[in-house]
Order: structure tokens, then sequence, then C-alpha cells
């Protein structure tokens, strides 16, 4: 498998769990908020964060091995906007790590809650750069102009 069909398989897992993750915390943050839930339940959020972070690294890595290939595929500018976007949703995504576990440590009650309200803000961030990536990514793979393309070797693979 080449480099370039690894990022695109890769890529995938942070973007999907990146969204994962902020659903995760807003539930969590009303679990937390209404005392469903004790703070310690951010573990699992700490967790999932996690995951994205590692699965945003390697699929970073995974591209910027892939570069050449893609640049003379969509061209510069259009790698370049993406790989700033993935590097932009590396440090999102560090950033709402830190938050979550930073509320995950806090034992006031009080404080756990507005440590998980910063959690949900930081992960929901995160689905967004994810978004914002993917969408620079998407436009790369799938050009406008290649769109019926697309539309025709899905169809010949769903035979």
């Amino acid at each position: 498998m080449d480099q370039l069909t690894l990022h695109n398989a890769l890529v995938h897992l942070p973007l999907g769990l990146s969204i994962g993750a902020a659903l995760l915390a807003v539930a969590l943050l009303l679990a937390i908020w209404r005392n469903w839930l004790p703070a310690r339940s951010l573990a699992l959020l700490v967790l999932v964060e996690a995951l994205v972070l590692a699965g945003g690294i390697a699929a970073f890595r995974t591209g910027e091995a892939a570069e050449d290939r893609a640049e003379r595929r969509a061209g510069k500018a259009a790698i370049h906007r993406h790989e700033e976007r993935a590097e932009a949703f590396l440090w999102v995504t560090g950033g709402g790590l830190l938050l979550s576990g930073a509320a995950l440590a806090m034992r006031r009650p009080q404080w756990s809650r507005w440590g998980a309200a910063a959690a949900a803000a930081g992960a929901l961030a995160g689905a967004g750069a994810g978004f914002w990536t993917g969408k620079a990514g998407g436009a790369i793979a799938h050009p406008a102009g290649n769109a019926a393309a697309v539309d025709r070797v899905a169809d010949q693979d769903d035979d």
C-alpha cells in the first residue's frame, strides 16, 4: 500500500473520532453538571481525545510522505492549505486533550463542572478543526471536475 492510499485510509479515524469526542464531551458535561455521573467519568473523554490525537499524528505523517504524489495531482496550493489545516487540527486537538485532562484532575465539584465545560468547548473546537481539515482534503481527493467520475467508480464498486 502506498503512502497516499494509507493516508486516505487513516484520515477517517481522527476525523470521525473528533466528532464522537465532541458528542461525548457534551453528554458528559450534561451528566456531570446534573450530578448524574462523577467528574472522573471524564477519563473516557481523555482516552478518546488521546486516540484522536494519535490518529491525527499518524494521518499527518502519512500525508507528508505522500505530499509529492498528491502535489502532482492537486497542485501545491491545495496541498499547502490542507497541510496548514491539519497542523491546526493537531494543535487544537492537543489543546482539547490538555483541557479534558485538567478537568479530570480537578477535585472540587464546582471546578469539575467548569472543567467539563472547557473540555466540551475544546472537543467541539477539535471537531470543527477536523471538519475544516477534511474539507480541504476532500477537495484534493475529489476535485469538482471529477465528481461525476467518482460517482461512476462508486457505482461500479457496488456491483
